[in-house]
């Protein structure tokens, strides 16, 4: 089961029409293996809609939070997430990195719309190499699933629609434009065979030599899944082959285990 998380009905219908899904009540659609939640604008919504979700349908195999996005110079073009940054704390998470259908960015969730003036000041000071976006809902959406599954089967797309002047007409044109492509994928992760990354043979291995805490088990387990993804865990098993005959593996600790997990990543 993948379930889609969106803020507004008029981000999802292009979605209900493409994925025929089918309409369960006012605020969910569902079918051929995938659920539609509509969550409400801001933090509270969205955190409230996804422990909604949890305890009525239970835990799914993945989830997507898809909506539009504010952004200085990417207005048009359709994202998928490898960080967020929530605007008032600064804390950082890290959602699935995987997959390659649509170039990466930067969430920024913000508890209030933010202005053209703002982005583009934000965006400044960031100096982000990849392009900086910005919501309402995707760090709280990111935060109440965590307390459920693990960050490798969390998706965030987003579509730019606006520089922070909206135009909500412009905005939802483009967000149908891109419903499509972005069901698309979401149609070929429902029909994935579901496998994590601790699956692999090596997984625990690895996670007991370098002593892992839960933070780490999760980063390794989202980079031995994109490594996956781009054909190169076969390099990366002989990287660890080399490790081991420099008598580097296994770690002695969790310090040295989070220096040799550091250089492992580089390495590929």
């Amino acid at each position: 089961m993948v379930t889609i998380f969106t803020a507004l009905r008029q981000e999802a219908d292009g979605l209900i029409r493409t994925l025929e899904l089918h309409r369960d009540n006012d605020n969910t659609c569902s079918g051929n293996g995938i659920r539609l939640i509509i969550t409400g604008i801001g933090k509270i919504n969205a955190a409230a809609s996804v422990g909604f979700c949890i305890g009525k349908y239970g835990v799914s195999d993945y989830y997507v939070n898809y909506g539009s996005a504010a952004s200085q110079a990417h207005t048009g073009e359709t994202l998928f997430v490898g960080q967020i940054i929530d605007r008032g704390s600064g804390d950082e998470s890290f959602p699935d990195i995987a997959d390659a259908a649509f170039p990466h960015a930067l969430l920024v969730t913000s508890d209030t719309p933010v202005s053209s003036y703002e982005i583009l000041r934000d965006s400044f000071e960031r100096r982000s190499a990849m392009p900086v976006i910005y919501d309402m809902e995707g760090y709280a959406i990111y935060q109440a699933l965590r307390k459920v599954t693990t960050p490798d089967r969390m998706i965030f797309i987003k579509t730019a629609t606006d520089n922070g002047e909206a135009d909500f007409k412009k905005s939802i044109e483009l967000i149908n434009e891109a419903a499509p492509q972005v069901a698309g994928f979401i149609r070929s992760l429902s029909e994935q065979k579901f496998s994590r990354p601790e699956e692999l043979p090596f997984f625990e291995e690895l996670s007991s030599g370098l002593h892992c805490s839960e933070a780490m088990r999760n980063h390794l387990s989202q980079y031995i899944k994109y490594i996956s993804v781009s054909d190169r865990l076969p390099e990366f098993a002989q990287h660890i082959d080399d490790l081991k005959k420099d008598g580097q593996f296994p770690a002695p600790d969790r310090k040295h285990g989070k220096e040799l997990l550091k250089k492992m990543l580089s390495a590929t």
